[in-house]
């Protein structure tokens, strides 16, 4: 979109290959291993290389690894502005039409075709290969979700884990004062109190947005501390 500073960053790790324990490599496969995306938490995280392992390589052939506005890899990190749900929806939809018109997943690339068909015949891969499996956790969940609801023929599967929806009751929760507390023991009520105290100042009886805040602090010592509270 017009204004946007942000690239993106993404890997496409080739597993082993499919069903390599019984393959006759004298003879070409007919069969091809799925295709997997990784959306990972946050909002603030990142994938890592070892996601991959969520993928078994006897089903799985390729894994995406897609780093959100904002974060890992993608820059610039931390970016807040143009940095919205409906955005990362479209990112996760722009990937998969670059990955079919790159010819970077060999499943999905379909070969060669005379000039006056290229057009048409990259529409079609459009519709023809959505992922075979989204894995999305926490935050993740969120993001995945949302893109099946709006790109529903885009999209096989979805495995969800750590689900959260981030729901005002949700955000609660996790970054304020917890609304159920039989789930709150003293310790973890003066972590976030003192969590609170060092991001918020103490003035505000809800912490909304943890992470934004201390993306913002110039003080290392008072982000690594914010840190391990919340972990804690």
């Amino acid at each position: 979109e017009e204004g946007s500073p942000h690239e993106l960053y993404f890997e496409v790790h080739h597993r082993l290959p499919f069903n390599s324990n019984t393959h006759d490599y004298s003879e070409p496969r007919q069969q091809k291993g799925l295709v997997g995306l990784v959306l990972h938490g946050g909002p603030g995280a990142a994938c890592f290389p070892k996601h991959t392992q969520f993928f078994s390589p006897d089903l799985y052939e390729y894994v995406v690894l897609l780093d959100q506005r904002g974060c890992g890899k993608s820059t610039p990190l931390g970016e807040v502005k143009f940095n919205r749900l409906e955005l990362l929806v479209n990112d996760v939809e722009m990937l998969r039409q670059h990955l079919i018109e790159e010819s970077l997943i060999d499943k999905w690339a379909d070969g060669e075709v005379d000039e006056n068909e290229q057009v048409m015949q990259k529409t079609k891969q459009r519709n023809h290969h959505p992922w075979d499996v989204i894995l999305g956790g926490s935050w993740g969940c969120t993001l995945a979700m949302a893109y099946a609801f709006t790109h529903p023929k885009s999209v096989k599967a979805m495995v969800l884990r750590g689900v959260c929806l981030f729901r005002e009751k949700e955000i609660d929760w996790l970054f304020g004062n917890p609304p159920s507390t039989s789930a709150v023991t003293p310790r973890t009520v003066g972590k976030t109190s003192n969590l609170r105290d060092l991001i918020a100042g103490g003035s505000s009886p809800i912490m909304t947005t943890p992470s934004a805040s201390t993306a913002t602090l110039d003080e290392i010592e008072r982000q690594s501390v914010a840190a391990q509270l919340f972990t804690e």
